[in-house]
């Protein structure tokens, strides 16, 4: 143990980056789930005993306190409706596991925080993401046949919906870091995971891509004043240019959000978006009459059940929507699931990197500040429409990638003013 602890940071920070390249890994490659989970877990164990060191006396910041906190409770909240009301199902332990995984990388962050890696935890998230979405690539590409006509990025081997919130929150790292550090680099591989994430041809892909180029665009022609005029329009080109591919790759995906609400309007709902609808006519039935503390993790499914058989829709359409396991409406489902205490839990977790973001702000960052808020707006649009936390591997990305942003070379100046 005592030559551990003489560990030189450099093999700490490689260590730190294969744990968190362990813990990716499975997100693209389920097979890889048992052998990286053992990696994961043992790496962490050592990296926990050599942070519990006397030699580390650094206090976590304010921010970084904050993301404890806030992730911790949303978990408990969510584990403490599922334990006080048996009995216990298997539809309700399933669920356990993401929080479950909140807290683990909750303990990931707290290492992180401790070493004082900085951006190395962005960049740790971010290459070992990209590292495992272009081997995604090329086995698909060498896999299929028909690879280069209507093409998918991720629909043979891997799934849409992974996909599409994967290789969105990669790319925003590698913008953020651009932001960060200026290096061309980080803009290449910024540009990589774009093309990637366009070439998903989802809508979460495209919203999470084009909102927060948006945002940052805006800003820049409205407010940059020492930005130069040819400088401004270059930028502007480049980010229509950008939100252009997105938005073409996309085209087909987009026009069924139109097909669907005109099937909606004459009553068919056997749709993407109709369904949608269905789901949260239903749910809000259910936080109706749970408003304060939910049906539980553990009769949501039978609960579910009784409403939709209740409700004015076809047969059919009451059947479809019990086969999902969520509302697609993480706000909605954790109304239902934790009751109105959930849905508060919810509301500070996802709303605490914008806190972030703004004090990133006040601190003078401002470009990277506006880039951030832009994407989290994405991701609470997201939300209204897909349950991020429903699911291990969005779960995992999520707490891996805001962890990063909180522990990052930025929020490290609030650690040294707290101090």
């Amino acid at each position: 143990m005592k030559a551990l602890k003489q560990l030189s940071d450099e093999w700490k920070k490689r260590l730190f980056f294969l744990m968190t390249a362990a813990a990716i890994a499975p997100l693209y490659f389920e097979g890889l789930a048992q052998v990286s989970g053992v990696i994961f877990v043992l790496i962490l164990l050592l990296l926990i005993s050599l942070a519990k060191d006397r030699s580390f006396q650094k206090n976590l910041s304010v921010l970084e306190k904050g993301w404890i906190w806030s992730g911790g409770v949303y978990a408990m909240v969510f584990i403490l409706s599922f334990l006080l009301r048996p009995p216990y199902v298997d539809d309700g332990i399933w669920r356990l596991s993401s929080s479950g995984f909140i807290l683990l990388l909750l303990i990931w962050f707290w290492i992180a925080s401790k070493f004082e890696l900085d951006d190395f935890v962005m960049e740790s998230v971010a290459y070992s993401s990209l590292f495992f979405a272009v081997i995604l690539l090329v086995v698909e590409m060498s896999t299929s046949q028909n690879w280069n006509f209507n093409y998918r990025y991720g629909n043979i081997l891997a799934d849409i919906g992974k996909t599409g919130f994967f290789l969105p929150l990669t790319a925003f790292l590698f913008g953020l870091l651009f932001l960060i550090r200026r290096q061309k680099r980080f803009m290449f591989l910024f540009v990589v995971a774009f093309i990637l994430s366009s070439w998903v041809g989802s809508r979460t892909a495209v919203v999470m891509l084009v909102v927060p180029i948006v945002f940052i665009t805006v800003y820049a022609v409205i407010n940059a004043k020492k930005m130069q005029p040819s400088i401004k329009i270059v930028l502007l080109i480049g980010a229509l240019g950008l939100i252009g591919m997105a938005s073409y790759m996309a085209k087909d995906k987009v026009n069924d959000v139109v097909r669907d609400y005109q099937l909606a309007q004459k009553n068919e709902f056997y749709s993407s978006l109709g369904l949608r609808v269905v789901m949260f006519d239903v749910g809000s039935d259910m936080v109706e009459d749970n408003f304060f503390f939910g049906v539980g993790p553990n009769q949501y499914k039978e609960d579910l059940k009784y409403y939709a058989s209740q409700s004015k829709y076809p047969d059919g359409i009451k059947h479809k929507i019990t086969t999902f396991t969520h509302l697609h409406n993480q706000f909605l489902m954790d109304w239902v699931l934790s009751g109105f205490i959930g849905l508060l839990a919810l509301v500070l977790f996802v709303l605490y990197p914008a806190v972030v973001f703004m004090r990133w702000f006040q601190l003078g960052h401002k470009f990277e500040a506006i880039y951030g808020v832009g994407f989290i707006i994405s991701v609470w649009f997201i939300l209204l429409f897909g349950a991020m936390f429903t699911y291990t591997y969005t779960t995992i990305l999520y707490m891996l990638s805001f962890g990063a942003v909180v522990v990052s070379s930025l929020s490290s100046k609030e650690r040294k003013f707290d101090d």
